[in-house]
């Protein structure tokens, strides 16, 4: 009878997230150069976009090309190097005030689960703080110390 071994990685998110991080300054296994709509050349990896996005995985998919272009019209460099660290960092800080141009390149891309986490995000912020009575708590007039008058604060 023979006996089977599980075998897992503890790092393996670490790893793979690692791996990525490498890969997006590298070159070396590029398959596709995105260009955005002022001319900026992006190198990047076939597989990895399509797996991102739902319009790159239609645009990359059956091509047999050597060398695949795409000339990503309406999205800018700025933006299409936001959506690329996204995809291969995971995260990105950028300022508010190219937050709306950023979600609207990010919507005609279809970046997976980007536009959909952002936007949870802020419909978060925007909901109203509540606040649950219950017998453990107080005002601050129930905390507060009871100074007499005459003894004023010191």
């Amino acid at each position: 009878m023979y006996q089977k071994f599980a075998l897992k990685s503890q790092n393996h998110q670490l790893n793979w997230n690692n791996s990525l991080s490498k890969l997006r300054n590298d070159t070396e296994f590029t398959d596709v150069t995105l260009i955005s709509e002022d001319k900026v050349k992006f190198p990047a990896h076939k597989n990895l976009l399509a797996s991102s996005s739902s319009t790159f995985k239609f645009i990359l998919e059956g091509h047999t090309n050597a060398i695949h272009l795409l000339y990503l019209g309406g999205v800018s460099s700025e933006n299409l190097r936001f959506i690329l660290d996204y995809i291969y960092y995971g995260e990105i800080i950028l300022f508010l005030e190219n937050l709306e141009s950023f979600l609207e390149s990010a919507s005609k891309l279809k970046i997976d689960g980007l536009v959909e986490s952002i936007e949870n995000e802020i419909i978060n912020q925007e909901e109203p703080i509540k606040y649950y009575k219950s017998e453990q708590s107080q005002t601050l007039e129930d905390a507060a110390p009871i100074i007499s008058k005459r003894q004023g604060i010191k």
